[in-house]
């Protein structure tokens, strides 16, 4: 999405949520639910200001949704913020994690 809309990134671990299951079938694969292509999951880009509005009418309909990130004005920035808040460039994945499990016997 930033690489569509020509913007940098900056994506906050914290504020991703998880299904249980899912982590709980990453932690079995020994994979990381981080490098998972998300099925199912949709990202919506938002004006500054509107994200509570769009997060209020979601919930009003049973849709889990959050803030996890934000765009930047330097299209080369890219920022993974950890769970302990240390700041990392954000890489791409070779390939969906997915793969890794299946391979394993």
């Amino acid at each position: 999405m930033a690489d569509a809309s020509r913007a940098g990134v900056k994506i906050h671990e914290a504020k991703i949520p998880f299904q249980k299951e899912t982590l709980e079938i990453c932690r079995f694969f020994k994979i990381d639910p981080m490098q998972l292509i998300g099925s199912g999951a949709l990202l919506i880009a938002a004006e500054h200001g509107f994200e509570d509005k769009i997060i209020d009418v979601l919930k009003r309909r049973r849709i889990q949704a959050s803030v996890i990130g934000e765009f930047l004005k330097q299209s080369t920035k890219r920022i993974f913020v950890d769970k302990n808040g240390s700041e990392k460039p954000l890489v791409r994945p070779l390939s969906d994690h997915l793969w890794t499990a299946l391979k394993q016997k």
